[in-house]
């Protein structure tokens, strides 16, 4: 009797924070052969090449019309790795009514975006802005996943203060004298 098995191959991939979902293939060469796959999370597909999000190996099992089996293995991996991301602000003062903001990743591929005050964007790494207030910098890897530092551009803390001290004027008291100062 007929006592070969079929051939079986499989191929996994990866999943990431961009890609949540992936499809894996299995493949046979022997005419007229079905597929069963079994994985992680009680996962189970007749289909040939299903849908897969969750991480682990995902074993084929491929019958063919003799009845005899054969499986083959397929890894999916997850990539979930989020990039590193620095951020430094600034201070606004009366003489310089502007500050640079700056901003960096050495997650190899990252990319940037800044989000602030008043609709503020900017994919620069580097930005001058005026206005006081928090500015986000979030950096993408090229996985998909993110994250955040926060940059705050201040007021400069060490206005000076001013004090005046006055008098009423009336019909009796026509001057009075103004008294100024400032620590």
């Amino acid at each position: 009797g007929d006592t070969i098995s079929p051939n079986a191959s499989a191929v996994g991939g990866t999943v990431t924070c961009g890609t949540q979902s992936i499809v894996i293939n299995g493949a046979s060469t022997t005419t007229g052969s079905s597929f069963a796959w079994a994985g992680p999370s009680g996962f189970t597909s007749n289909l040939q090449n299903p849908s897969v999000s969750n991480v682990g190996n995902y074993i084929l099992t491929v019958t063919g019309p003799n009845a005899c089996t054969n499986t083959a293995t397929a890894p999916v991996i997850g990539d979930f790795a989020v990039p590193n991301v620095t951020a430094s602000g600034g201070t606004i003062t009366c003489a310089q009514s502007s500050t640079t903001i700056t901003g960096s990743s050495t997650t190899p591929g990252a990319t940037l975006l800044w989000n602030g005050p008043g609709g503020f964007t900017s994919n620069q790494s580097s930005v001058v802005v005026s206005t006081v207030g928090d500015y986000i910098l979030t950096a993408t890897a090229p996985n998909g996943c993110t994250s955040t530092q926060t940059a705050s551009v201040l007021p400069d803390a060490n206005l000076p203060n001013a004090t005046a001290n006055g008098g009423t004027l009336t019909c009796a008291v026509d001057t009075v004298i103004l008294n100024g100062a400032t620590t």
